[in-house]
């Protein structure tokens, strides 16, 4: 079996002839599994999480990263549209301008949960967002779901 954290490297591995008939499996979900039936510290901040596309779209999980959050913290907030493109990836450096309006939706969405932190499965996902973030001026910070396990297992501050 192959865990990846990544959610383009996910798919990219699923679609890899050379991993045909390998597992592939998201850590989120994986995590979620092994966790079942622990009880976990509930960190106090307020959250929300982007579905990325290569996730949710391309292998159709939405539902682990989001029994992690929820069982990691205190305040999970559903996006409005979170399963709507954040227009990251290499999307952004072939199409810029046409990038940063899909990311003005999503920041957009963003603002309208007032969380603290905004949660997402892909690298990509997570520096478009900081990008977003960074440019609006807002104090939100972005993280992958498992340094908030990290932070509710208090492995990281």
């Amino acid at each position: 079996m192959i865990v990846t954290d990544c959610a383009s490297c996910f798919a990219a591995l699923q679609d890899s002839s050379a991993f045909k008939g390998m597992a592939v499996m998201d850590l989120s979900s994986l995590l979620h599994e092994l966790l079942a039936g622990h009880n976990l510290k509930k960190i106090d901040r307020s959250i929300t999480y982007h579905d990325p596309c290569h996730l949710a779209k391309g292998q159709g999980i939405t539902a682990a990263p989001r029994k992690l959050l929820y069982r990691t913290c205190s305040d999970f907030r559903e996006m409005p549209g979170a399963d709507s493109c954040c227009g990251g990836a290499a999307f952004a450096f072939y199409n810029y301008n046409t990038s940063m309006g899909i990311l003005d939706k999503k920041i957009s969405a963003i603002k309208e949960t007032g969380a603290e932190i905004v949660t997402t499965c892909c690298p990509s996902c997570i520096m478009q967002i900081r990008h977003g973030l960074l440019k609006n001026d807002l104090a939100a910070s972005v993280a992958h779901p498992v340094e908030i396990l990290a932070q509710s297992l208090e492995l990281a501050p």
